[in-house]
């Protein structure tokens, strides 16, 4: 891979990596404000706070996908397909 290329693309993954971070962080914050003991089943603060669960979980994926794009993008080996 050319060595601008590179740089372009380990920018683009960088700002990804922020934004998502960004998110999770948010999603997380969000989850701790809706956690209280008296919900029972049926509850829609409950399917609130699972709907926020999951999106934490996929967040959480998408960062590992990018520290590991950046980690062979540093290295020379990524390859982005679009």
């Amino acid at each position: 891979m050319k060595p601008k290329y590179t740089a372009l693309q380990i920018e683009k993954l960088e700002k990804e990596r922020t934004s998502v971070f960004a998110k999770l962080r948010h999603l997380r914050q969000a989850v701790k404000s809706e956690i209280d003991g008296d919900m029972g089943e049926g509850d829609p603060e409950l399917a609130k706070r699972e709907t926020l669960t999951s999106l934490i979980q996929i967040e959480e994926c998408k960062l590992q996908a990018l520290d590991q794009a950046l980690a062979e993008a540093r290295q020379g080996t990524y390859c982005y397909f679009t």
